[in-house]
């Protein structure tokens, strides 16, 4: 018989026997996937790990008893592209009478487990990533408890299994550059994002392959990195 038909046929985990195999009480089971703090470290973890390894998912109720929430958390809240984000969000959230949390990592592209774990304890109908996202371990915390997330620019490669929506910046940068360089103009500047964050090197990618294509060569002194704010690049272009 195959692992996957053996697996098929295992009953599905329940609180109570993740509770009796690992020798917690139930409701201490329960404090963990509600994201509640009252429960020693070394106990959370040996709960988690158990929930795991068996792939314990909490089924998603129909309806709720309270306000339905989203989470949105940024990695920095400080320029006018965010405000826009937060717009957008909130307009879509309102039409359909969903509250809006608001969070901010102050420059982390992860979260601490201590802003997970109240997310887990308030139980949003989503969370919404931008230039962030999480580590493997606290996906699966959101995942087992059916908490849907997606991210918004990822600061790197795309998450595999993870719905992400962003701008095609390599695109944008070959796009700009090739109409500065079909105008004529052969000493073109590129001033980026964060170099620690792919959209800004994709743009930066880009304007390096319109160069390629048009056969003109990039000056290395050109091109600069900065903060995404607008008198970053008054500063960087000065």
């Amino acid at each position: 018989m195959s692992n996957e038909a053996m697996a098929a046929q295992k009953p599905r985990a329940t609180i109570a026997s993740i509770a009796a195999e690992i020798g917690v009480s139930v409701p201490t089971v329960s404090k963990v996937l509600n994201g509640r703090p009252d429960v020693a470290s070394q106990t959370r973890a040996k709960v988690e790990e158990a929930l795991e390894r068996h792939q314990y998912r909490r089924r998603r109720s129909g309806h709720r008893t309270s306000p339905a929430l989203l989470d949105l958390v940024f990695h920095e809240l400080d320029s006018a592209w965010s405000v826009e984000i937060i717009r957008g969000v909130e307009a879509v959230a309102a039409a359909r009478q969903i509250g809006v949390v608001l969070s901010e990592l102050g420059g982390e592209h992860r979260p601490k487990q201590e802003w997970l774990d109240a997310v887990l304890a308030r139980r949003p109908a989503g969370v919404l990533f931008v230039l962030s996202g999480v580590e493997a371990a606290q996906r699966y915390q959101l995942e087992s408890r059916s908490i849907p997330f997606l991210v918004l620019d990822t600061d790197g490669e795309p998450p595999v299994g993870i719905p992400t929506v962003g701008s095609n910046n390599w695109s944008g940068g070959l796009s700009a550059s090739r109409h500065l360089l079909g105008l004529g103009h052969r000493s073109l500047a590129v001033i980026s994002g964060p170099k620690d964050v792919l959209c800004s090197r994709a743009r930066v990618d880009g304007f390096r392959s319109a160069h390629d294509e048009a056969g003109v060569s990039v000056n290395p002194e050109f091109i600069r990195y900065g903060p995404f704010h607008v008198r970053a690049g008054y500063d960087t272009g000065a």
